[in-house]
């Protein structure tokens, strides 16, 4: 829909545009729009040749608009599948609860960082910020994450309530260099190359 609308908005600036070059032109060849008695027609022939080639131009120059705006939308389409396909890696907390099997009573609560590598390859520089004074995790320290699941222990989250649990937002390299930042919810955006820095860097 939207690309239709274009599109008539297009043909209608260029019809447009004609008009009043055919308008200006006659004014130029001093050729009167109304008194066709009184026509010169040396100068209408003049004048024909010269919208002939102007119409030419302007063929040309529509079908090159044309052939750049497919390519643009081309381009458009190709770049944001390229970031979907680099970008997919999602991370999410899961608690565990610790129930004694003797009687069945609760001991605590255990929790886990969970980091899904869907592109196609490891992921070597990355970094997730906790909310609240709690450490962050980083590649300085853990592994790489390796395409498909990655869990990590975290010990300082041990027996908090589900409610009270951080969000956790998510910084990492691609691998072609490009730096992103997930958030908690999902959404992901570019990121500055020195979130990555820590205290662990210098290791």
């Amino acid at each position: 829909m939207r690309k239709s609308r274009e599109n008539i908005y297009l043909l209608l600036a260029i019809l447009f545009l004609i008009s009043l070059l055919c308008i200006v032109s006659f004014e130029i060849w001093n050729i009167p729009l109304f008194q066709l008695n009184s026509i010169n027609y040396e100068k209408l022939n003049s004048w024909s040749t010269f919208v002939s080639s102007v119409a030419t131009a302007l063929a040309v120059i529509v079908s090159l608009a044309s052939w750049y705006w497919q390519r643009s939308s081309q381009f458009v389409v190709e770049e944001k599948r390229r970031i979907e396909t680099e970008t997919s890696v999602f991370q999410y907390l899961v608690v565990s609860d610790l129930i004694d099997e003797s009687d069945g009573s609760f001991i605590g609560r255990i929790w886990y960082l969970y980091i899904q590598n869907q592109t196609s390859a490891p992921i070597y520089n990355w970094l997730v910020e906790f909310d609240g004074n709690i450490q962050h995790l980083c590649s300085k320290l853990e592994r790489p994450l390796l395409p498909g699941e990655n869990k990590f222990r975290l010990y300082e989250l041990d027996n908090i309530e589900p409610n009270q649990a951080p969000k956790a937002l998510l910084i990492f390299e691609s691998k072609v260099g490009d730096y992103w930042l997930k958030s908690p919810e999902g959404r992901i955006s570019q990121s500055d190359p020195n979130r990555l820095n820590c205290e662990h860097s210098q290791r």
